[in-house]
């Protein structure tokens, strides 16, 4: 058992020691789902969008660095999410813990990851966009520039009537 066990381990295959999760990255799951169906998965990502409840459960979109994920967990663990990223906040991020779907039965056939377990790893946080005086400086200038070639534009066809 231990050299087979040692035999996966040295061709690069996940596998769940003791009930462990293997850690992956979402770009690994979405390039080879097959390789991860029916396991237990943890990835560490940012919660972004919107909760969408369902009847038995949330869904949640989680970004890693490469890519983003599905997750649907039961809602009592949706009061663990406090901030959803977008434009103006970058989310909590948690290291999720589920089983991968490829393709799940209970969710149309969808790529998925049943989460158990969400575990905070950074408090989401309020991502400032400043405006560049040079940009707007630009923009004045480049709009003047528009309305003075305008109204010599259309000062030269009038003389002409």
């Amino acid at each position: 058992m231990k050299r087979a066990l040692f035999a996966l381990f040295l061709l690069g295959l996940p596998v769940p020691i003791l009930g462990q999760p293997v850690s992956v990255n979402v770009a690994s799951l979405l390039a080879d789902p097959a390789r991860y169906d029916g396991q237990k998965v943890s990835i560490e990502a940012e919660a972004i969008g919107d909760r969408l409840h369902a009847k038995h459960g949330t869904w949640v979109n989680f970004l890693d660095t490469t890519a983003a994920v599905g997750c649907f967990f039961p809602t009592s663990l949706a009061k663990d999410i406090r901030h959803l990223g977008g434009y103006e906040l970058k989310g909590d991020v948690f290291r999720v813990t589920g089983v991968f779907h490829a393709s799940c039965p209970k969710h149309g056939g969808e790529l998925d990851i049943h989460a158990d377990r969400l575990e905070l790893l950074q408090e989401g946080r309020p991502t400032p966009h400043p405006i560049s005086r040079a940009k707007v400086a630009l923009a004045a200038g480049l709009s003047l520039a528009s309305a003075l070639l305008g109204f010599e534009i259309s000062r030269g066809r009038t003389k002409g009537v």
